[in-house]
Order: structure tokens, then sequence, then C-alpha cells
């Protein structure tokens, strides 16, 4: 279960790294979903994924992802996604596979 301030990063961390696809992405639905069914290894990356590209922020801005306005936090999300560690492109991926799966969840089953 996500705590609000938890879901804040998500949202933040999402936005960034499915644009336009965020209304799709941060369903209720879908999250409530996700929860019951996710395995819990993925479940486990990426709430992982999305405490690392938050408070990674801070490392390079000076604040958490969350608290950057929307091209910053673009820059930021990109900036992960091109690093040469293998770590760090996999973060972005598991937020950007699990985002996708849920817009398209979303859009599949209106409500």
């Amino acid at each position: 279960m996500w705590t609000p301030w938890e879901r804040r990063w998500r949202d933040a961390v999402l936005d960034a790294a499915l644009p336009g696809h965020r209304a799709e992405a941060l369903s209720p639905d879908a999250w409530a979903d996700w929860s019951t069914h996710a395995p819990p290894l993925l479940r486990t990356g990426l709430r992982a994924a999305v405490w690392a590209l938050t408070w990674g922020a801070v490392l390079t801005h000076g604040r958490p992802l969350h608290r950057l306005d929307g091209d910053a936090r673009d820059a930021a999300i990109a900036r992960w996604a091109d690093r040469d560690g293998f770590l760090a492109r996999q973060l972005v991926l598991v937020v950007k596979v699990v985002g996708g799966l849920a817009a398209d969840r979303a859009r599949r089953e209106p409500r």
C-alpha cells in the first residue's frame, strides 16, 4: 500500500517518465488492482525505483523530484535513463514498464 507522500512521489516520477500518459497511468483503479495482483518483487522494485529517483534528484537539483517543475523533472528522468550505469537505466525502465501497463489497463477498462 502506498502512503500519501509516496503516491505524490510515484505520480511525479510517472508524470516525467510517461509524458502524455499520466492520466491513464495514475488511474486509482489500476493502482488498486496493482497492489493486489502484482508480484511482490515487482512491487518492491517499483517502490525502490520511486524512492531512488525521487531522492536522487537532490544530488543534481538540490530538491526531491516531486518538488521540481515539469521541465526539470523531465530532464532529471531523461538523465537517469541516459546514464552509463545499468542500475540507473533499470530504475527508469521499471517505472516506464509498470506505468505503461497501468495506462494500458486504464484505457482498456474505462469506468
